[in-house]
C-alpha cells in the first residue's frame, strides 16, 4: 500500500534528518529574503508591536526573527537543535482516515521499537511586562494603508467563560456578517477587510485582537468605530435575530470542521495540545444552544473593558 512505501520514509525524515549544507544555504536565503519582504508590510509591523505592548519587547511570544539572526545561524545549529528537541519521548501519533488496523502494526514497527532520548526539557518562564502606554504609532512614511490592531490579553480555553466569549467575539468581528463589517466595511467603506479572534496560546495564554487596514485619513475615525461597537455590546443587549443567526453560522461551521479526515485529525490535534477531552466539542455544542443576549452582554461587560485595551497604528 501506499502507506507501507510512505511511512518508512516519513520515519527515515523524523529520525535521521541531516539537514544538508547546500540545502541550509538556500532555506536561509530565502527566509532572510522573505523577512526583508515582511517587514515592509504594515500589517506585520503592527501585529509585532502589539504584540510587544501586551507580554513586553523582551518576551518570547514578542519577539521575531531580525536580518542578524539569518545571518548568524550556521547549519550546526539545526543539527544540535535536531538532536536535543525532536527524539521520541513526547511523541503522539495521530491517524485519522481508512485502513488504520492496518497502518497501526507498521508504526509500532516503526516507532514502537526506539529507546528515547534523555533529553532536559526547558519550561517557558518568563515575566510579562505589558507596556502601560495604551496608544502605540510607527511611522512608515511609504505606506499606502495604515494597519490598526486593537485588542488586550485575555482568557484562555481553561477558563469557563471562554466558549461565551468565542460567541461573542463572533458577533463583533468573527465573521463576513459580524458587526465590525457591517459598520466598518459596509457602512463606511474605510476598509476592505476587518475582523476580530482571540488567540489561544495552547494553555498558557490568550489575546484578543481587532485587525485592519485603512486609509491613514480615516485611521482615527476607523478606530473610533471599532471602540463604539465594543461599547455597544457592553451598553445593550444583542437582538435575537442577530443571535440566532450566529448560532447557525457557528453550529455550520463546526459540523464542517469535522468533514474528513484531515479535518478530523486537525480536531483530535487541537484537543491534545490544549490539554482538553473530547467533552470539549459537546461544551461548545452546549454552549451555542444554550447562551443568550444577557450573558453576552455580561461577558461583554467583563472581558471587553475598552480601558484594558492597546491601539497600535502602523502608517503615515
Amino acid at each position: 500500500s501506499v502507506a507501507q512505501n510512505v511511512l518508512p520514509l516519513f520515519f527515515e525524515i523524523v529520525s535521521k534528518a541531516v539537514f544538508p549544507q547546500k540545502e541550509f544555504d538556500l532555506a536561509r536565503q530565502n527566509g532572510k529574503q522573505a523577512l526583508l519582504l515582511s517587514n515592509e508590510k504594515v500589517a506585520n509591523l503592527a501585529r509585532r508591536n502589539f504584540n510587544a505592548a501586551i507580554y513586553g519587547s523582551q518576551h518570547p511570544y514578542a519577539r521575531y526573527a531580525s536580518e542578524n539572526d539569518y545571518d548568524q545561524i550556521k547549519q550546526q545549529h539545526l543539527i544540535d537543535f535536531f538532536k536535543t528537541h525532536y527524539d521520541f519521548s513526547n511523541l503522539t501519533i495521530l491517524i485519522s482516515g481508512k485502513g488504520i488496523d492496518t497502518i497501526i502494526p507498521l508504526i509500532d514497527k516503526l516507532f514502537g521499537e526506539i529507546e528515547p532520548l534523555i533529553t532536559k526539557k526547558t519550561t517557558l518562564e518568563q515575566t510579562i511586562e505589558q507596556n502601560t502606554e495604551r496608544y502605540h504609532f510607527e511611522k512608515k512614511s511609504n505606506a499606502i494603508q495604515n494597519a490598526i490592531r486593537i485588542g488586550k490579553r485575555t482568557i484562555n480555553n481553561q477558563h469557563p467563560d471562554f466558549l461565551g466569549l468565542r460567541i461573542l467575539n463572533t458577533i463583533l468581528g468573527g465573521y463576513f456578517g459580524s458587526r465590525l463589517m457591517s459598520n466598518i466595511r459596509e457602512d463606511k467603506g474605510y476598509t476592505y477587510g476587518i475582523g476580530s479572534g482571540i488567540v489561544n496560546i495552547l494553555n498558557h495564554d490568550a489575546y484578543l485582537t481587532i485587525g485592519t487596514e485603512v486609509a491613514s485619513e480615516v485611521s482615527q475615525k476607523a478606530i473610533v468605530e471599532i471602540m463604539k461597537e465594543i461599547e455597544q455590546l457592553q451598553n445593550e443587549a444583542v437582538g435575537e435575530k442577530e443571535l440566532q443567526t450566529v448560532k447557525q453560522y457557528l453550529q455550520g461551521t463546526l459540523r464542517t470542521n469535522f468533514d474528513g479526515a484531515f479535518a478530523r485529525i486537525d480536531r483530535f490535534k487541537s484537543l491534545l495540545l490544549n490539554q482538553q477531552d473530547y467533552t470539549y466539542y459537546q461544551q461548545y455544542i452546549d454552549t451555542i444552544e444554550r447562551i443568550n443576549p444577557n450573558d453576552l452582554l455580561n461577558l461583554a461587560q467583563k472581558h471587553l473593558k475598552t480601558d484594558e485595551m492597546h491601539t497600535v497604528v502602523v502608517g503615515q
